[in-house]
């Protein structure tokens, strides 16, 4: 008897990019570690994804809003936000709640509307343990945004939502062969025994958070979030307002929650236009993988986690700490070239792989904390 391999996505994709990053995220002494410090980008998606899941199960957007940008305060007060001035927290707090927010009503103006009369949801965030293998000795861990049945024929289809900076020809071409689009399509087909039609890649777009340029704008020269959901013109001596760039005179770059009484859902819904709120969005057409592709991907994958299994076993073996150095460095290998991949932000765990004091101990540096599993459903034992 034996417990299968759990793996995910994110964690097969964390190995593709770097063997060192797979391991330290997800294998690091059987639990994986994480920054105790936010990512901005990730901590923004969480709180949209999670705000777009219980509202389409039926809950009240006023209320899914307070409640998301409560947690969300909570979340970067508590563990603070990486590469961020500390000294400029509380405005970034407010602008980013401000995106968040935006972007949840913008979408309810202009999208979910379109959704809903296309499609019927069928699941939202749902988990899947999928057998990768026939023995069920490998098992990924799939959850998809939404299920959902046209309503035209009665096709199956599921729906992503990604955040994004910016989108274009170029972004929509990378979800052809996504991984998770590939491992996605095979999991629901299998577990549901029911062809998926397609697959519908929902891009939220956040805009850059860049230094403003604009010499006359109050804001030049700070780094703020380059979106009409946060940032719009006031005419000074009217009053009036527009989302969009306004050069003439009297118009003032202004923060929305700095206008006196004005709320985010009512600059979204009565001082963006349709078309302003439509360009914070970006729909792929439906993408159906090819079925050699499919297949392709499960051999590539299934070969590479039976590999990881057994290196991951020979390094638990080791008790010598050179030892088991060596053979991390022959058995994970770092991928050097991803160590500031980002936009010359660092990989999370370059001070760990580069700085020996913190190598010695992680989690008492105060830089690392254990993993917190994304995925909850216990694993069953194979016989």
């Amino acid at each position: 008897m034996t417990t299968p391999v759990r793996t995910s996505r994110s964690r097969i994709v964390s190995y593709l990019n770097c063997a060192r990053l797979g391991y330290l995220s997800y294998d690091y002494e059987g639990h994986g570690l994480e920054p105790v410090t936010q990512s901005l980008p990730l901590a923004n998606g969480i709180a949209i994804h999670d705000a777009l899941a219980q509202i389409l199960t039926g809950a009240s957007p006023t209320d899914v809003v307070s409640k998301i940008l409560a947690e969300y305060e909570t979340t970067l007060k508590s563990r603070g936000v990486a590469n961020e001035d500390p000294e400029g927290f509380i405005m970034l707090l407010r602008e980013q709640q401000c995106l968040i927010a935006g972007t949840i009503w913008a979408w309810m103006r202009v999208r979910y509307p379109k959704l809903k009369a296309e499609y019927d949801f069928l699941a939202v965030e749902k988990e899947l343990l999928w057998p990768l293998d026939r023995e069920g000795h490998i098992v990924d861990q799939v959850r998809c945004d939404v299920l959902a049945r046209r309503k035209s024929d009665g096709g199956l289809f599921y729906i992503e939502w990604k955040t994004a900076s910016q989108t274009g020809d170029e972004w929509v071409k990378q979800w052809e062969h996504n991984t998770q689009l590939l491992a996605n399509t095979l999991a629901v087909e299998e577990m549901l025994h029911e062809r998926v039609e397609g697959v519908l890649i929902e891009g939220l777009v956040k805009g850059r958070r860049a230094v403003d340029r604009s010499r006359t704008s109050p804001y030049f020269g700070h780094r703020i979030q380059q979106s009409p959901l946060c940032y719009g013109y006031v005419h000074q001596p009217t009053g009036e307002m527009q989302a969009s760039y306004i050069n003439g005179k009297g118009w003032q770059k202004t923060f929305v929650p700095a206008i006196p009484g004005m709320r985010v859902s009512t600059w979204v819904d009565t001082i963006m236009t349709a078309e302003e709120c439509e360009a914070m969005f970006c729909p792929c057409p439906p993408i159906r993988p090819r079925r050699e592709h499919l297949e392709r991907w499960r051999r590539q994958t299934l070969a590479a986690e039976e590999e990881r299994t057994s290196n991951l076993a020979s390094i638990a073996s080791y008790t010598d700490p050179t030892a088991k150095q060596y053979a991390l460095d022959v058995m994970f290998p770092m991928n050097d070239d991803h160590c500031f991949r980002y936009w010359g932000h660092p990989c999370p765990f370059e001070p760990l792989c580069f700085g020996d004091q913190v190598a010695e101990d992680p989690i008492g540096s105060g830089l690392y904390q254990k993993r917190t599993p994304h995925h909850v459903i216990p694993l069953e034992v194979v016989e």
